[in-house]
């Protein structure tokens, strides 16, 4: 098995989602499948919880897997994590 790993980094999270060019750089390479996993130092990382919900529900509509520093991350956690 070949494994392939890349960075995508956004300079800031106080601007939108769609304005963040290495996150839409990461949805739009998850929409094309070049990954099977991704992996954030903490979910924060993302934004708001509701732009986290955002992008683990892009990427679990994409067969793509969410780990934090925890773990894998599931829809329970991002509940819990709106919930707060």
């Amino acid at each position: 098995m070949t494994m392939k790993a890349a960075s995508y980094v956004s300079e800031t999270d106080a601007e939108p989602l769609s304005e963040r060019k290495g996150l839409q750089d990461l949805l739009k390479a998850a929409s094309n499948k070049e990954f099977e996993a991704v992996i954030v130092t903490r979910l924060d990382r993302f934004g708001t919880p509701e732009e986290a919900a955002t992008v683990f529900k892009h990427l679990q509509a994409n067969g793509i897997k969410l780990f934090d520093e925890v773990g894998e991350v599931t829809e329970d956690v991002i509940s819990k994590l709106i919930d707060r």
